[in-house]
């Protein structure tokens, strides 16, 4: 798969229930974003939705999906989380007026929403209701993910160039990655809980510890990424405005 001249700004990324990609296509300065449904083969366009009635542009920069099918997508222009369903209905809007710029997101299964906000360096947990529960200053904080162990990994692209593993309750349990990574966004797991940065001009692996263990180096800019269950890896690509996938 590999899809161009389709997004503005491609940015984050996510694989929902039928195999298909979400991605978070930015927009422009005079046209709102969307969210975009893409089939992983062919890279056809299946849906594009934005959302409307909010103060400022939809901007969508990253996405999630919760275990109900509904979607959690950071919106940078509202600075918000904007929850919707299936049908791209909102149904919620959480942590509006509270964030600076909200680069990551993610939703465990018990419905709490983790939010990596780049600016004001922190990433912060908030209950189903949208209620801000916790939150932990880190440097840079950009993308999130979940390990099955429900510890929250975090890419951070501050003063130190790093990932930080954090328990539910947003307390630090590890550092590491400093020494390969040197600007690094998106950050995902795949089933065996190995950890995957997109970082400039290549795609770097750890263990679910933390170890190092490969360098895949790619053309241009990967910027979010994900995991398929076949082990195929998807990233968006700014650097041309792409989505692509390795087949491994």
């Amino acid at each position: 798969m590999e899809s161009s001249g389709e997004y503005f700004y491609p940015e984050g990324l996510t694989i929902n229930h039928n195999g298909h990609v979400l991605v978070c296509d930015y927009g422009t300065g005079d046209r709102p974003g969307s969210v975009k449904t893409v089939t992983a083969d062919t890279a056809q366009i299946l849906t594009s939705v934005t959302v409307h009635g909010l103060p400022n542009y939809f901007s969508p920069q990253d996405t999630a999906m919760a275990d109900n099918g509904d979607y959690y997508t950071a919106d940078d222009g509202n600075k918000c989380i904007v929850v919707s369903d299936a049908k791209s209905e909102v149904k919620q809007i959480i942590a509006m007026g509270k964030l600076e710029h909200p680069t990551g997101v993610f939703v465990d299964k018990d419905r709490n929403v983790f939010i990596a906000d780049y600016i004001a360096d922190c990433v912060i947990k908030c209950n189903g209701d949208g209620d801000i529960i916790s939150s932990q200053q880190l440097s840079g904080p950009y993308s999130l993910t979940m390990n099955s162990k429900y510890q929250l990994i975090v890419s951070c692209r501050g003063d130190v160039n790093c990932i930080y593993v954090l328990d539910s309750n947003l307390e630090i349990l590890n550092q590491f990655g400093s020494d390969h990574l040197e600007n690094p966004c998106g950050v995902t797991v795949d089933n065996a809980d190995n950890i995957y940065v997109a970082d400039w001009r290549k795609i770097v692996k750890f263990d679910r510890q933390g170890e190092y263990q490969e360098t895949v180096t790619v053309d241009g800019y990967p910027y979010y990424i994900a995991v398929f269950t076949d082990g195929r890896i998807v990233y968006s690509d700014v650097s041309d405005s792409t989505v692509k996938v390795i087949y491994k």
